[in-house]
């Protein structure tokens, strides 16, 4: 069954990044969260280096969702699969509880799609580039709710296009902190649950887009590295 084929998939990727972490030289850890996992589960040192932003491109400039229902900022978007970490769930319930009007776009995995009175929950299955860019561009906000992320590459990209971000406190994703981004607890439904219903009061803010950007992109990663490699490598 699936339970027993995720299990089996967990050991063999547990033995997969044990063995190659073992027989490293070096490692890399894209976050602080993933170096003090390194450390606390396996006992190995790593250095940080942190990812960039790739924009979102289509050679498909079509819309595959239907947009009539989608009114700019009347609507959270949320973007992944639906594996336990992930929490969907508890978002979907937190959404559900809310007093908020607007509608929930889920991205990135199959849903039924269905309406509760004044509420809507949409999924749109696997999406072109170019879709996704509108949706962003759209969204009252990008929620995010997982109990773990090693990085949260989605946040940049919501932000990138503008897009305030609720997301969890968990893992690596405080890392990022405070710029246009508002954090709760994904184990405590009340944190999002405010958040949804006030996002109307909150402001996207563009001096910390650049500041958070400025911090995360591919200029800095490339020095990082470059700095790693004439300090380790070639010392």
């Amino acid at each position: 069954n699936n339970m027993l084929l995720n299990q089996l998939a967990i050991w063999y990727f547990d033995f997969i990044v044990k063995r190659s972490l073992k027989n490293s030289d070096y490692i890399i850890a894209i976050s602080k969260a993933t170096q003090k996992d390194i450390k606390n589960i396996f006992g190995l040192k790593s250095n940080v280096i942190t990812e960039g932003i790739n924009e979102l491109h289509s050679d498909n400039e079509k819309l595959e969702i239907d947009i009539s229902r989608l009114n700019r900022k009347a609507f959270f978007l949320y973007l992944g699969n639906n594996r336990p970490h992930k929490n969907v769930e508890f978002l979907k319930r937190c959404y559900l509880k809310s007093s908020t009007t607007k509608k929930l776009v889920i991205v990135g995995h199959k849903g039924e799609s269905v309406k509760y009175a004044n509420k809507e929950i949409i999924y749109t299955g696997y999406i072109n580039d170019y879709t996704l860019k509108y949706l962003y561009s759209n969204a009252a906000a990008f929620v995010f709710p997982s109990l773990y992320e090693g990085f949260g590459l989605p946040i940049l990209e919501a932000i990138n296009l503008n897009t305030l971000v609720l997301s969890s406190s968990a893992g690596s994703l405080s890392e990022f902190g405070e710029y246009n981004i508002q954090y709760f607890d994904p184990k405590k439904e009340e944190s999002l649950i405010e958040l949804l219903e006030n996002i109307d009061d909150i402001k996207f803010d563009d001096n910390k887009k650049k500041i958070l950007l400025d911090k995360f992109n591919w200029k800095v990663t490339k020095n990082q590295l470059k700095k790693f490699y004439e300090e380790k490598v070639i010392k």
